[in-house]
């Protein structure tokens, strides 16, 4: 079996995305799901479609840039769950200190009323803020 020219024009062009993807996965912070997961859905069609078109070695790399784009889309929902669960985290503590924080809801005697923030550990803090650099 010898494969087309139109195979190994499409499997080299995987192989670079491939090759272009692995840094994004081993990035400490994933692209943002609503980006990821389209891509994901699109290179798994592309995969089908060249199945169909008898492209094997094409349909090969693309299945590999698909788990690829899937991945990213795994780790930026699991990120997305992590910032919802620490901010909840957050509001828990800082609930459970007493103290009221509202930043947005306006006071009647001024345009906004806010208590001091309470001091929370820098542990937490730092990673909260090392896992919410992207939206």
């Amino acid at each position: 079996m010898t494969a087309s020219w139109q195979d190994l024009v499409f499997t080299v062009g995987q192989l670079v995305f491939a090759v272009a993807l692995v840094g994004m996965v081993r990035a400490p912070t994933p692209p943002p799901l609503k980006t990821s997961l389209p891509y994901a859905v699109i290179v798994w069609a592309f995969m089908v479609d060249d199945i169909g078109l008898h492209l094997p070695l094409a349909a090969v790399t693309c299945g590999l840039g698909a788990v690829m784009w899937t991945i990213l889309a795994w780790q930026g929902w699991r990120n997305r769950a992590l910032r919802r669960r620490l901010a909840a985290r957050m509001v828990r503590h800082l609930e459970d200190d007493g103290v009221t924080y509202r930043a947005i809801t306006p006071a009647p005697e001024g345009p906004i009323a806010r208590t001091p923030e309470p001091p929370v550990d820098h542990e937490t803090w730092q990673h909260f803020l090392d896992h919410t650099t992207r939206y």
